[in-house]
């Protein structure tokens, strides 16, 4: 995961006004930014223009970390909201290489209002194309652990796309081995990886 680490020497400055709501125009966007005015130069914070930018930026009390992948916005309820966060913060500290992948190939993840069946059945999750993943309800009654592997399942059937791969037996087993991997490094119980592997057998049978 390409990151930049910045050690942070905190300045404090007295004497010089804060402009809140200075406009600035940033990728042709107008946007009204803190700004702060020393000698006449304006300063952004950095927190504010990289995420600005799309970069997803924390603070763990010594460093400000910056990585360079933007997460998916999340369209649906708060609860909704709240499960497939943690379910991406997990993927963050325990599997980081997915992370990132879900990160470039996933740009909105939503909620469905009713079931999805596909060709195969009732599932958990559908690609929809366009980088956009649509959950059931159902899988929210999983746990976080789960909901991450399925998010990256649905994320490498975007990536395959991305990469013209439209053999579909090919892109689901692809997407199936990637989530068993998730599941495994995740710590999920070996009774619930078997069953998403007997899924895998009967579809690309």
């Amino acid at each position: 995961m390409k990151k930049i680490l910045l050690s942070m020497v905190m300045v404090l400055i007295l004497a010089s006004p804060v402009m809140a709501g200075t406009p600035t125009i940033i990728n042709g966007v107008g946007r009204n930014l803190e700004t702060v005015n020393v000698d006449g130069n304006l300063y952004l914070p950095l927190r504010t223009m990289a995420e600005v930018l799309g970069f997803d930026v924390q603070w763990d009390g010594t460093f400000v970390r910056i990585n360079s992948v933007k997460r998916p916005v999340i369209t649906g309820d708060d609860k909704f909201k709240a499960m497939i966060t943690q379910a991406l913060d997990l993927l963050q500290a325990k599997d980081p290489v997915d992370y990132e992948m879900v990160c470039q190939n996933t740009k909105e993840i939503i909620v469905t209002p009713g079931n999805i069946d596909t060709e195969w059945g009732e599932a958990y999750a559908v690609n929809l194309g366009a980088s956009k993943i649509r959950l059931s309800p159902k899988l929210m009654e999983q746990s976080h652990s789960y909901v991450a592997s399925v998010i990256v399942h649905e994320s490498i059937h975007g990536c395959n796309e991305k990469h013209f791969l439209f053999d579909r037996k090919l892109d689901e087993n692809m997407a199936y081995f990637h989530q068993i991997a998730t599941m495994q490094i995740l710590g999920i119980s070996q009774q619930e990886i078997e069953s998403v592997e007997l899924t895998r057998q009967r579809i690309i049978k």
